[in-house]
């Protein structure tokens, strides 16, 4: 056996009932049990046997006999000790649902350390600045060498921190890890030519198109509702993209369609969404109600990183705590359109994000980290949105 076998915990689960409600499980658990969500059921952890602990978003809870902690949908937790417990799953647990997911840890630089945008990148920044708390950064790019390049600035991700050892003039790692959310974002200090050169360097930004949103509110099953949206998708050819919320029992509780401005698929018109969505509330027993935000922005960002079904998917709640003085909730992204060969249809847990104005660059660093292809920024203040490709999109339609 090797040292990595050796430190994985055991765990032994049997199924006690499964009804259609509740799943009850009995588990048995030697060592330290990964960092899992469970994004469709609250669960709810009774100890009959031993002691151990179990984080809860970041909180510590003892465990022993006689004791229990009720863990929200949507909430990370990791548990750890030797115990017994009584495991309810409320609705009843799907694997599919449940998802290793990473710390969530914040390193500070140093003045004179090297980050690397992510593990293995070639692209490499030497810190110059670092504010009193850690909050911001402010990099130069370099070349293989540990020249500078030219001026930039680095709003944080996946990376590996270390410095440049200058006798022998390689590059010594100190630490690598994964950091997730408030990095270092942009502080609002930089002037308007240079931030616009930091955009133009990390950021593609569309042409703004006129905004449009409304939303319906809904009680319907998702099966139901995804039926639906097809047949109104296949009659009328437009493309549905916008964000869904659920209740507890994976119902639709409602849908809010953005035009989204993404070139590729053609952006609709006004007039063509406002009587796609009439139409569809109808189908849907609802009706079509203005968009509740009137001012500042808002951004439906992805939580998974990039496109890849396998790729890490994070957390709402990490997403609240990288930006302080916004408005964060959980959604799910949804896109239906018809093709020749039928209906495609693009799904992913996401997190609205509204705010100020002012906060918006912090958003594009935070979907830097997330290592995101694109996002589109609905500027209500203005009126308009624009599609954003970040630096790692695979498939730009921006020039």
């Amino acid at each position: 056996m090797s040292e990595s076998d050796a430190e994985k915990p055991v765990v032994n689960a049997t199924v006690l009932q499964n009804d259609g409600e509740h799943t009850i499980m009995q588990v048995e658990l030697s060592g330290r049990n990964n960092r899992v969500v469970n994004r469709l059921s609250k669960t709810t952890f009774n100890v009959i046997k031993g002691e151990g602990s179990i984080e809860v978003a970041g909180v510590v809870f003892g465990l022993e006999e006689g004791l229990g902690v009720v863990v929200p949908a949507g909430v990370a937790y990791q548990d750890e000790g030797n115990m017994t417990m009584i495991e309810t799953s409320t609705p009843p647990l799907n694997p599919a649902s449940v998802t290793e997911v990473l710390p969530f840890r914040v390193i500070t630089p140093t003045v004179g350390d090297m980050i690397l945008s992510r593990p293995h990148s070639r692209d490499s920044y030497l810190v110059t600045e670092v504010e009193p708390d850690g909050s911001s950064v402010l990099a130069f790019p370099l070349n293989e060498t540990g020249d500078r390049m030219k001026s930039g600035a680095f709003g944080g991700g996946t990376i590996q921190v270390g410095a440049i050892d200058a006798e022998l003039g390689t590059k010594s790692w100190l630490e690598t890890t994964e950091i997730m959310a408030r990095s270092w974002p942009y502080n609002g200090e930089l002037d308007e030519k240079r931030l616009k050169a930091i955009r133009r360097e990390f950021f593609k930004e569309s042409e703004p198109v006129e905004l449009w949103s409304t939303s319906i509110a809904l009680s319907v099953p998702y099966a139901e509702f995804e039926r639906v949206v097809s047949q109104a998708a296949k009659a009328d050819g437009q493309r549905y993209t916008g964000f869904i919320t659920k209740d507890a029992g994976g119902n639709v509780t409602s849908f809010t369609r953005t035009r989204y401005p993404r070139q590729k698929y053609g952006i609709a018109s006004i007039e063509a969404c406002e009587n796609g969505m009439i139409a569809l509330a109808a189908k849907l027993g609802s009706a079509m109600r203005p968009d509740k935000q009137k001012d500042g922005f808002r951004v439906v960002l992805g939580l998974r990183e990039g496109y890849d079904d396998n790729a890490p998917v994070h957390l709402t709640d990490e997403i609240q705590t990288a930006l302080p003085g916004a408005t964060v909730s959980s959604a799910e992204i949804f896109a239906l359109r018809h093709t020749q060969g039928g209906p495609s249809l693009y799904t992913e847990p996401a997190a609205v994000i509204t705010g100020p104005a002012q906060m918006i660059d912090e958003v594009y660093y935070l979907a830097d980290t997330l290592l995101q292809e694109r996002f589109a920024v609905e500027d209500f203040d203005l009126g308009v949105a624009r599609m954003i490709e970040p630096r790692f999109c695979t498939e730009p339609d921006i020039d």
